[in-house]
């Protein structure tokens, strides 16, 4: 299965195999949409993304609607998401504000935050686009 997302805010999942689409959603957008689209690499039928660069969305791949939502706590943007392939339930956010958000998605929200982590500020330091 493949996942795309859009700055209109679609998402659309697609059997690779058959270039059917399975399942599309649609979420209403203004100019930054869904970006950061991922796949739980433990739970066959969730994935999160990143909303408006202000809010990280969960699914499930069987409902229509997000089942989760949350805010950035801080009012920064979200600029990457990424769940950790080693440890269940564990997903890392990287944010504009130089933050490392780390949540525990166990009980299908974002409401356990693990920690967060700060990149020193450095003139010369660029805000990671990844983690």
């Amino acid at each position: 299965l493949l996942l795309s997302c859009y700055q209109d805010g679609t998402i659309v999942l697609r059997d690779r195999r058959s270039s059917q689409i399975v399942s599309q959603w649609f979420i209403p957008s203004g100019s930054h949409g869904i970006s950061s689209i991922e796949f739980d690499p433990f739970h066959d039928s969730l994935f999160s993304c990143i909303h408006e660069g202000t809010s990280i969305l969960l699914f499930d791949v069987n409902s229509s609607e997000p089942i989760s939502k949350i805010n950035h706590p801080m009012s920064a943007s979200f600029l990457t998401i990424h769940y950790n392939p080693f440890k269940p339930s564990i997903m890392g956010a990287g944010c504009s504000d130089r933050s490392i958000l780390l949540f525990n998605t166990n009980n299908l929200s974002f409401s356990n935050l693990y920690s967060t982590l700060y990149h020193m500020k450095n003139e010369d330091a660029e805000v990671p686009s990844c983690i």
